[in-house]
């Protein structure tokens, strides 16, 4: 059963879905436009923790990250018995903006908290930070890092289904409606999902100017 719910903002044009289900033994949420966040998937299982951020609209820490912390927190060396950790964000001063990657990101922790293959790399941005220059960069770069956590994602697409449609896909295509193409596929590493809404238009703002038709939350 998926719980959650679906917002609608006219101005700007925005979908900012959060849904909850289980997936076996797991318990799985999915935001989208939410909290600053483009896109957000949490996956807990027993005792693992698993986090994937794709993008963030806050300029001061725009990032994709992938985290993985397994165990209880543990308070004497501030942290977790196994954790992982890998990501693609910004750093740097106003002259020059960089991407810090966090790169071979699995790293233990020992009784007296030492952190063992913990590195960095960095690359200058294309540009600012909100140009889509930036944010191809962005996407490609974690592509190269981290290919597992958009297997992660493609695994939902396919089990995440009503009937025979992709609820994730339908997702995608009406919070990502007005995302250009490349910058989509850069990001999530596949085709933008196209949805057509009511009277052809495939574009949620064009969807709004002529009103909200009145299945359309069951379409999704």
């Amino acid at each position: 059963m998926i719980n959650g719910e679906i917002l609608i903002d006219d101005d700007p044009a925005h979908c900012r879905p959060q849904l909850k289900f289980k997936d076996k033994d797991s318990e799985v949420s999915i935001l989208m436009w939410r909290d600053g966040k483009v896109f957000e998937l949490n996956i807990e299982q027993g005792n693992t923790s698993e986090t994937i951020q794709i993008g963030s609209y806050c300029v001061t820490d725009g990032l994709n990250a992938h985290n993985i912390k397994i165990g209880k927190y543990d308070e004497t060396i501030f942290g977790y018995p196994y954790e992982y950790a890998s990501g693609v964000y910004f750093y740097g001063g106003n002259q020059e903006i960089v991407f810090k990657i966090l790169k071979d990101g699995e790293y233990l922790r020992s009784s007296n908290s030492e952190v063992m293959h913990y590195l960095y790399d960095s690359v200058p941005a294309a540009g600012d930070m909100n140009s889509n220059e930036t944010i191809i960069q962005r996407g490609l770069l974690f592509q190269q890092l981290d290919p597992t956590a958009f297997r992660k994602i493609h695994e939902l697409r396919e089990k995440l289904l009503v009937g025979d449609t992709r609820v994730l896909d339908n997702l995608f295509g009406a919070c990502f409606s007005s995302y250009p193409d490349e910058l989509f596929k850069a990001s999530f590493s596949f085709e933008r999902p196209r949805m057509i809404f009511q009277d052809g238009t495939d574009t949620l703002s064009g969807c709004l100017k002529q009103g909200l038709p009145k299945d359309y939350q069951k379409k999704l």
